[in-house]
């Protein structure tokens, strides 16, 4: 993953171990597996945005970016309805909390958030199974968004 990430001319990000090791910190002088905002930034644009994958790959990326339903009460909380957003959330043990969305604006260019304080103010508490499965199964995003389909791509 290092190597991937450098071959887009990302030299800050690192990839040291593998899931499940890489979401535990000893604390925030940990450097492995580090990355900044501005590097989230960049390669969201590089990867799903300007075709820095196959199309198959970009799809399945995407797609999973899309129905993705752990930001709902983060990032997608505060964007209007009509818009397509897909995002990643992460929190970690000691409260950490790194939350990167795409989103598409209708007839503007699409935006990237990144979201990585170090601290959160509250423990990590992870959303309801009820509420985890009945946002999952469909190509929906939720109630307040669009689906991805072809009115809305991620080519703008």
């Amino acid at each position: 993953m290092t190597a991937f990430a450098s071959g887009l001319d990302d030299a800050t990000t690192r990839f040291d171990r593998n899931e499940p090791q890489l979401n535990v910190s000893t604390g925030p002088d940990d450097e492995r597996d580090t990355t900044t905002p501005a590097a989230i930034v960049e390669s969201m644009r590089a990867v799903p945005l300007a075709g820095g994958l196959q199309p198959a790959g970009r799809e399945r990326l995407t797609t999973s970016l899309v129905v993705n339903t752990t930001g709902d009460a983060t990032i997608r909380a505060g964007v209007p309805a009509g818009w397509l957003i897909g995002d990643r959330t992460g929190t970690g043990a000691q409260g950490e909390r790194n939350d990167v969305g795409i989103v598409l604006p209708p007839d503007r260019a699409p935006l990237v958030s990144p979201s990585t304080p170090t601290r959160s103010p509250r423990p990590a508490t992870p959303p309801s199974p009820r509420r985890q499965r009945s946002r999952y199964g469909g190509s929906s995003v939720n109630s307040r968004h669009t689906t991805l389909g072809k009115e809305r791509s991620w080519d703008t």
